[in-house]
């Protein structure tokens, strides 16, 4: 079951998506805000099912996390609109497996998941391409004040005949 468990985890790590809130203006989204600059992650959501067939069965896993320990800041530019990723994080992931669950922390290092791509932001849309890999990904801005942008990512993936759902929430603060 762990070498199992083992093989989703660097997938999750693959996705990152970047965002955040005001404690008084939750869900506001107001697109005229100029995003440039340093922002500070300071909050993160997991969660996600994934699905295997293994000797004719199908298993599912199902998890979900949140960050903690963040020391890690998200820097968008423009002219051009690039975006950069440093800094580290801790997510601390449940996973289900057959009934069982089990709970690790993990570290992630941003410049080693995802360190600089393009972005822009299309309607309430916001899409960054991995400068490394040319993968598009785009997330709902769900919140955008001065102070705090809150992206949602929600992704499906199939890696290896492995069918992975994640949805990902994260918060930045400057």
């Amino acid at each position: 079951m762990k070498k199992l468990f083992l093989l989703f985890i660097p997938i999750l790590f693959l996705f990152t998506a970047c965002s955040s809130d005001d404690d008084n203006e939750n869900n506001q989204v107001d697109l005229t805000v100029d995003i440039t600059g340093s922002w500070d992650v300071t909050g993160l959501d997991y969660e996600g099912e994934s699905e295997v067939v293994f000797d004719g069965q199908t298993l599912t896993l199902t998890y979900d996390g949140f960050g903690k320990d963040f020391d890690a800041q998200v820097v968008f530019s423009e002219n051009p609109n690039t975006v950069e990723s440093f800094g580290s994080y801790t997510i601390v992931l449940t996973v289900n497996f057959m009934g069982q669950n089990q709970t690790e922390e993990y570290p992630v290092d941003l410049s080693d998941d995802f360190s600089t791509g393009s972005w822009s932001i299309e309607g309430n849309q916001m899409v960054v391409i991995d400068s490394n890999t040319g993968e598009e990904q785009t997330s709902q801005i769900i919140q955008l004040t001065q102070n705090k942008m809150v992206l949602l990512t929600e992704q499906n993936i199939i890696e290896d005949g492995i069918e992975i759902s994640i949805t990902l929430e994260m918060t930045l603060e400057r």
